[in-house]
């Protein structure tokens, strides 16, 4: 012995994942998209929601829509009052900085689309899949601050990160929404053009810029 001292953390044990959720329509009613949302995020396998009364057509279609931003998630069972979902996404396969790489892959060709001749049917398109894409970075960012393993997998170098990645995600969520407002702007009102084409250009820039640090 040399007489140095050598510390090393306790392993940190991971918390039990919550894999079943029971959701009470009747409680959450207009929010359940953003319900559903959040234990996506928390990493619920399977979810039944139900009601004491009858699903009105709005809720349902409501809840359907808010399924194709739930990437690897389907409907198991459905009756006039409860539907059930699965989630079958492999956490373990999901990188988060591929995903973050794709949603500047899409943010570029949508302000591309802007410079060139707009298209508005696929800027919608990629501002439906920056969205999905942003619920699915959202859910694997969320496991890692509690699973050691998703963590890992995620591409995640440190927990510290788990934030700024958050944040990361969100900013690119929120560009592409401005994008297809400013692609509707140009569409609409030829005479903002100019001004639009110039900061669309600016945008360009920024994405091209940073994207390198995902591909």
């Amino acid at each position: 012995y040399d007489g140095t001292i050598t510390i090393t953390p306790e392993k940190i044990s991971e918390k039990k994942s919550i894999n079943n959720f029971l959701l009470n329509l009747d409680d959450y009613n207009q929010k359940i998209s953003q319900v559903l949302y959040a234990v996506y995020y928390f990493g619920a396998e399977n979810i039944t929601i139900y009601s004491n009364e009858e699903i009105n057509p709005e809720i349902r279609s409501m809840i359907k829509e808010s399924l194709t931003y739930m990437s690897g998630t389907e409907i198991d069972f459905e009756d006039k009052k409860s539907i059930k979902l699965s989630v079958l996404l492999d956490k373990s396969k999901v990188n988060v900085n591929n995903v973050l790489s794709r949603m500047f892959l899409i943010i570029h060709s949508s302000t591309q689309n802007c410079l060139g001749k707009i298209d508005l049917n696929e800027i919608d398109r990629n501002e439906l899949e920056v969205d999905r894409l942003f619920h699915l970075a959202s859910k694997i960012i969320f496991i890692s601050s509690t699973n050691a393993n998703v963590l890992k997998s995620s591409g995640i170098a440190n927990s510290s990160l788990i934030v700024s990645y958050l944040i990361i995600a969100k900013k690119l969520e929120n560009i592409a929404d401005e994008i297809e407002v400013l692609a509707k702007k140009m569409h609409s009102q030829k005479n903002m053009q100019k001004e639009i084409r110039e900061l669309l250009t600016q945008v360009k820039k920024f994405i091209d810029s940073y994207s390198s640090f995902y591909l």
